[in-house]
């Protein structure tokens, strides 16, 4: 399937000056007008767009209620129903989305054991207003503060995950150059060593950390981590990451393509475009049209053939989390992971019934 715009991202240089002959006696309200109409925009979706359906040989245009053009994106595999007018258009009358895939069974624990999940550390970022916090939150999975029930809480943690942003994150709108990166490494080295000392460690890039922007993000260069590295418990993993935990599934990305899923449509609810990629299958579905991608021949790296019982995504504005029951009796805990550095917060998941809360660290 294929969204057909009639808008792109950057205004055409014809587009703006059109603006500003039509308001030349006003400046200031022309420069507004583009201000507001073009860099200010997060969604760019048009009340004229359309979609279309496509495959190796031809193309053709698709109308009828069964498809909102505005919570669909560029990408998606789909099967209708229906038929061609006159027009040459596909009258769709039934849809038919992937599905979410089967699961496998879940275990049984007898113990409490917890997964936490957090992002968006932006350690490269000038400010220290943030380092408080992210120094409380090691005391406190270091088991060196709290009261005896959350010594023990902390106790059954297993691994954190920390989803992309570790250097820089999706709320610092700098661009991250060499000397940034030099100048927070020995701080980030220091920061996962100290984490690893305690508990499994599994590092995920993001999009403005310093490694390929291209999806399927290889993992960091272990010469970054020189103190890290000493400990087995600390992983460079991908984005996106897949893993077994306990013997349950656990998917997610640093968001990346949530972010970008929602620029292109009308969604808004990180967790309702999670639903979506579930019932799409595929993580990435605006791969490689809007997100960077590396060239795949053979197999699709963002296509999902296991279904998760754990499905994160990183960097978001908030916390948010929900549980995610399919149509073959699957159970998907969904958790938006919030950006750290913004909101101070981390995602804990209670491996044992799926439960999930947020800390926040203050």
């Amino acid at each position: 399937m294929n969204k057909a715009k009639v808008q792109k991202q950057f205004p055409s240089p014809l587009l703006v000056n059109y603006y500003l002959h039509r308001c030349q006696e006003d400046p200031l309200q022309a420069a507004k007008i583009v201000h507001y109409k073009f860099i200010l925009r997060t969604h760019f979706v048009h009340e004229t767009d359309t979609v279309v359906l496509e495959d190796e040989l031809q193309r053709i245009k698709l109308s009828g209620d069964c498809i909102n053009v505005n919570e669909v994106v560029t990408g998606v595999v789909v099967a209708v129903l229906g038929s061609e007018d006159e027009d040459g258009v596909f009258s769709v009358i039934d849809v038919c989305w992937p599905g979410c895939m089967l699961q496998k069974p879940l275990p049984k624990l007898e113990n409490d054991s917890y997964l936490v999940l957090m992002s968006g550390l932006n350690l490269a970022l000038q400010s220290t207003e943030h380092l408080f916090a992210l120094n409380l939150f090691l005391e406190w999975i270091s088991g060196f503060c709290g009261t005896s029930n959350y010594q023990e809480e902390i106790s059954k943690v297993v691994r954190v995950i920390i989803a992309g942003g570790i250097f820089s994150s999706h709320s610092d709108e700098r661009t991250l150059n060499e000397s940034d990166v030099i100048a927070a490494a020995p701080h980030v080295d220091s920061i996962c060593a100290a984490l690893s000392s305690v508990t499994p460690l599994d590092l995920m890039p993001g999009c403005k950390d310093p490694t390929g922007i291209m999806l399927p993000q290889k993992p960091f260069h272990y010469c970054l981590f020189p103190k890290a590295v000493e400990y087995n418990t600390f992983n460079r993993v991908s984005n996106p990451y897949e893993c077994d935990i306990g013997g349950l599934t656990c998917l997610g990305t640093a968001g990346e393509p949530i972010k970008d899923i929602m620029r292109y449509s009308k969604l808004e609810d990180c967790l309702e475009i999670m639903k979506k990629t579930l019932l799409w299958r595929h993580i990435a579905p605006t791969c490689p049209d809007t997100v960077p991608c590396a060239p795949c021949l053979d197999t699709d790296p963002f296509t999902m053939y296991n279904c998760p019982a754990i499905y994160f995504s990183g960097n978001g504005k908030e916390f948010a989390t929900d549980l995610f029951i399919g149509a073959e009796g699957q159970k998907v805990r969904l958790v938006s992971v919030p950006d750290f550095c913004e909101t101070r917060t981390v995602a804990l998941v209670n491996l044992k019934n799926l439960e999930c809360y947020s800390m926040v660290f203050t």
